[in-house]
């Protein structure tokens, strides 16, 4: 679970008070550069360090592989699974 302070707040608090539109492929070119606040030519230096303080670093944060185990286990958390489940059951006892 993430921090009341974490990279999650901050991008959520970022999201909220710098809003991209939703539907960014049907505005016009010079519509979207002056939503996102830049140019053709980019960010200069002052504009990218005041973004990367106020949103973080734009990086893929890694995630750990799920045992082969945990991720069987947790295919039977649905309910559906499980009446699939307790179908399949009774009908192997039945027949």
């Amino acid at each position: 679970m993430a921090s009341a302070g974490g990279p999650e707040a901050r991008d959520a608090a970022a999201r909220a008070a710098d809003p991209v539109p939703h539907a960014y492929w049907s505005h016009s070119a010079p519509d979207l550069l002056a939503c996102l606040r830049t140019s053709e030519q980019g960010l200069d230096t002052d504009q990218a360090v005041e973004r990367l303080a106020r949103f973080g670093p734009n990086a893929v944060v890694e995630r750990r592989d799920t045992a082969a185990v945990l991720l069987l286990v947790r295919q039977f958390a649905s309910p559906l699974v499980l009446i699939l489940v307790f179908g399949a059951g009774v009908s192997f006892l039945v027949r």
